[in-house]
């Protein structure tokens, strides 16, 4: 996983004399249960410029491929017909053995576990006026924890497997711009919030109760230009003992569960991937990658000379296999790699559909590798419908296993006028 999951929102279409208009907008994926599956927002307007909506409609959902799969299924959470629906790219979550999503209906934040024996009707968390940043963590048994920002200040709320919900509780009086939530592997679940420019990490106990607020040294920086990159600010992950990694984009910082918190690294930080008790951490030293697993303490570094631009990173638990994904610049190849903890690179090869495309998304489970290759932007209209028009971009996704393609398939991002 990236160091960042985004959410790319997309702008309506140019007001045109066509017959209606549609905003697309996408998340970053998992990978669950064998199957790519990637959060989808969508609206249709249908009607005249200046006239009154013919008819509006609006779906927060679950895109998805498996190998072999001939197109996307979908699995809508919200369907709504409103005017001025509320609504979003949902948050995910998965884990080896389930997948969860939160979203916002309106003035609701719903929650709900998707398929499978526990799946039930939609959770709906308590919220206090209008809901701002929201994440969503699944635990080892199964249960999720709901983290939101809302008038009142920041709150968690956790649901167990079988679809019980916990009282609220809450983990700052402050509102935040932005929020992460993370199961802590001890039954209790991070929660780093960024307010007022502050970054800090509060460890919610299993009963609820919150731990001191730990401020994290944090500077505010440029970013680069990845759609992944345009949402979150961090990426958080479990180091298997109850503390907490928080990767920046040029700083890597470890929190413990005794309130110790120091920075590991500062400069070069590209990418940081999630797995079980063991991650990796990727950057970029000069001409070369550097590449370290991540769990109680970082490995030993892997160097690779001349590997090329970082995009992402994924660690593959069940194999011990770190899945690196590079491009050489704009119109170069873009390269996959897998490389085991000791440093061998067991698997590398060039993704054709990929060639060209600077950013993107890899993860890893079991042997089988989902990519997202973003697609550039651009404009077009088409004037021979009367002014029908597309901005935006298509995202090739690809699932591969042993270095074979199983199924690839891309989806549009961005407004189109018709």
């Amino acid at each position: 996983m990236v160091l960042m999951l985004s959410v790319c929102h997309a702008a309506p279409a140019a007001a045109t004399t066509v017959g209606g208009s549609s905003v697309s907008a996408l998340g970053g994926f998992v990978l669950s249960k064998g199957q790519l599956r990637l959060p989808a927002y969508s609206s249709v307007y249908r009607g005249e410029e200046f006239e009154p909506a013919l008819d509006t409609t609006s779906e927060v959902g679950v895109e998805s491929f498996g190998p072999g799969a001939r197109g996307w299924s979908s699995l809508a959470l919200e369907d709504s017909s409103e005017p001025n629906f509320v609504g979003g790219v949902p948050a995910i979550a998965a884990s080896a053995t389930a997948i969860a999503a939160a979203w916002v209906s309106g003035s609701r934040l719903l929650s709900e576990q998707l398929g499978g024996s526990a799946a039930g009707p939609p959770t709906t968390h308590p919220t206090q006026g209008k809901v701002g940043a929201f994440d969503i963590a699944l635990g080892p048994g199964g249960a999720r924890a709901v983290s939101w920002s809302d008038d009142s200040g920041t709150q968690i709320q956790v649901v167990s497997a079988l679809g019980v919900s916990s009282p609220p509780a809450q983990v700052s009086p402050t509102t935040a711009a932005a929020v992460t939530v993370t199961a802590d592997g001890a039954g209790g679940w991070w929660v780093v919030t960024l307010a007022a420019r502050e970054l800090t990490a509060i460890d919610m106990s299993e009963a609820g109760f919150a731990g001191p607020p730990l401020p994290l040294p944090y500077t505010a920086r440029a970013r680069p230009p990845s759609h992944l990159l345009a949402q979150r600010s961090w990426l958080a992950i479990a180091d298997g003992r109850g503390g907490l990694w928080i990767g920046l984009p040029h700083a890597l910082i470890h929190a413990t569960a005794t309130g110790q918190v120091r920075t590991v690294a500062r400069t070069g930080l590209v990418a940081l991937a999630s797995g079980d008790d063991v991650s990796a951490l990727v950057e970029e030293s000069g001409r070369a990658v550097v590449v370290r697993t991540v769990g109680a303490s970082l490995g030993p570094p892997i160097r690779l000379p001349d590997a090329g631009v970082v995009i992402d990173v994924a660690f593959d638990a069940a194999r011990k296999v770190i899945v690196l994904l590079t491009g050489e610049g704009a119109g170069g190849v873009v390269a996959l790699r897998e490389i085991s903890t000791s440093g061998h690179v067991r698997r590398s090869q060039a993704l054709p559909e990929c060639r060209g495309r600077q950013y993107g998304q890899v993860e890893a489970s079991g042997g089988l590798i989902a990519v997202s290759c973003t697609g550039a932007r651009s404009e077009t209209e088409n004037a021979g419908c009367g002014g029908c028009s597309r901005d935006g971009r298509t995202n090739r996704y690809i699932l591969l296993r042993g270095g074979r393609e199983l199924g690839s398939h891309s989806y549009f991002e961005g407004s189109e006028g018709f």
